[in-house]
């Protein structure tokens, strides 16, 4: 058995380019993209890029697993019976709410062991707490610091007040930078797992 560490930063299966935050500003020479925009973009390219060196590294072994994976954007919208409804997430706008899903299949010749699935919390948008898959053997832990360090929800900050202090307070939604699952069960070959969370877009 293997342990395999995926990150995935795809907006949806195809092109990370084809879903955009419109933010957009107005200068002398017309509208360009802001910097959340750049910066939501580059967060993914990085997170992608960090999936295929996970996955081509398992691949270099003879016996060993692989971890396929897509991650799906879903806008998720409310209909007149309260009922929800997914769309296309490939344009997004301010105050909509996207749903992350990622998914992951053992497609190599051995049972993976320490599982953990990581997913990013673009710039531009917030993560809304609740929203991450949480069941037994699946339990999500957060990060405020790009993946140095992990938490259980809630997340608790140290603050200094002025008389030299130390105050603990939970976390603003907005430090969390990205979600992780550690399987606590193996992932067998041939075998997928699932799970989502969900943003608010600023």
């Amino acid at each position: 058995m293997t342990a395999v560490q995926a990150e995935h930063g795809f907006r949806n299966q195809t092109s990370i380019d084809e879903m955009s935050v419109h933010h957009r500003v107005r200068t002398p020479f017309g509208l360009e993209e802001n910097k959340e925009d750049s910066q939501m973009r580059r967060s993914l390219s990085v997170a992608i890029l960090l999936l295929f060196a996970a996955v081509s590294a398992g691949a270099a072994f003879a016996q060993s697993p692989v971890l396929k994976g897509e991650m799906a954007a879903a806008k998720i919208v409310v209909d007149e019976d309260k009922g929800e409804i997914a769309l296309s997430a490939d344009k997004v706008y301010p105050n909509d709410m996207v749903e992350y899903t990622l998914k992951y299949t053992n497609s190599g010749t051995a049972t993976a062991a320490g599982v953990d699935l990581i997913g990013p919390v673009p710039a531009g948008t917030v993560y809304i707490e609740k929203t991450a898959t949480d069941i037994p053997g699946l339990k999500p832990m957060y990060s405020i610091d790009q993946g140095k360090t992990w938490h259980e929800a809630p997340v608790i900050v140290e603050v200094a007040r002025k008389d030299g202090t130390v105050e603990k307070k939970k976390a603003d939604p907005e430090m969390i930078t990205h979600v992780k699952w550690s399987m606590a069960a193996n992932l067998d070959v041939g075998e997928e797992i699932m799970v989502s969370y969900r943003v608010h877009v600023k």
